[in-house]
C-alpha cells in the first residue's frame, strides 16, 4: 500500500511540476509595422547603477589599502623589534628580515600609486558626493582610472606581504618543539 501511494504521489508531483513550467499568460510581440523604440532610460539607469556599484567597489578597495598603510605604520616597528628579539635569542631570522625589508620597500614604492588613487577618488569626477552618477562618461573614466591604479598597486606589491607572512609562519613553526607522546 505504501509503495502504491508513494508512486501516485510522485506521479502527481511530476505532473504538477511539468505544468508549473508552462506560462500562464500569452506573450504578444510587437508587429512588423511598430516603429516605437524602447525607452532609453532603462539602459542608462542600468549602466549608471553598474558604474555606482563599480565606484563603490573601488572605493572599498582604496579604503582597504589605506588601512593597510595605517597598520604598516603602526606594525612595522613592532615587527622589527620582534625580529631583533628573535635574532638576540639565536634564531635564524635572515629569511624573515629579507621578506620584511622587501615588503617595506614595496609599500614605500607603491605609496605614490595610493596617493594618485586617493586624489582621483576625492575628485570623484562623474559622481556626486553620495556616489551617484552625474556624468556617465566621466564616471566611467574615474572607475577605469581607479581600477587601473589598484591593479598597478597590486602588481607593485607583487606578493611581498604574503611572503612576509609565510616567512614569519615558517619561523614560528621552527621554534615549536614537538611534544612527547604520552606513555600509558
Amino acid at each position: 500500500m505504501k509503495t502504491i501511494l508513494s508512486k501516485v504521489m510522485m506521479g502527481i508531483l511530476t505532473v504538477s511540476l511539468a505544468f508549473a513550467g508552462l506560462p500562464l499568460g500569452t506573450a504578444h510581440a510587437a508587429g512588423l509595422t511598430d516603429t516605437s523604440t524602447p525607452p532609453a532610460t532603462a539602459k542608462g539607469e542600468k549602466s549608471g547603477l553598474r558604474l555606482e556599484q563599480a565606484f563603490a567597489r573601488e572605493t572599498k578597495v582604496l579604503n582597504k589599502v589605506g588601512k593597510l598603510y595605517e597598520q604598516a605604520d603602526a606594525g612595522f616597528p613592532k615587527i622589527q623589534k620582534r625580529i631583533d628579539k628573535a635574532k638576540a635569542h639565536g634564531l635564524d631570522v635572515a629569511a624573515v628580515q629579507a621578506a620584511f625589508d622587501a615588503a617595506k620597500k614595496a609599500l614605500t614604492d607603491a605609496h605614490p600609486l595610493y596617493n594618485q588613487a586617493k586624489s582621483v577618488l576625492e575628485s570623484h569626477n562623474g559622481f556626486d558626493a553620495a556616489g551617484k552618477v552625474t556624468d556617465p562618461v566621466a564616471a566611467r573614466e574615474t572607475v577605469k582610472s581607479l581600477h587601473d591604479t589598484a591593479k598597478q598597486f597590486k602588481d607593485a606589491l607583487d606578493g611581498t606581504l604574503k611572503a612576509l607572512h609565510e616567512a614569519v609562519k615558517t619561523l614560528r613553526e621552527s621554534r615549536q618543539t614537538p611534544t612527547p607522546a604520552p606513555t600509558n
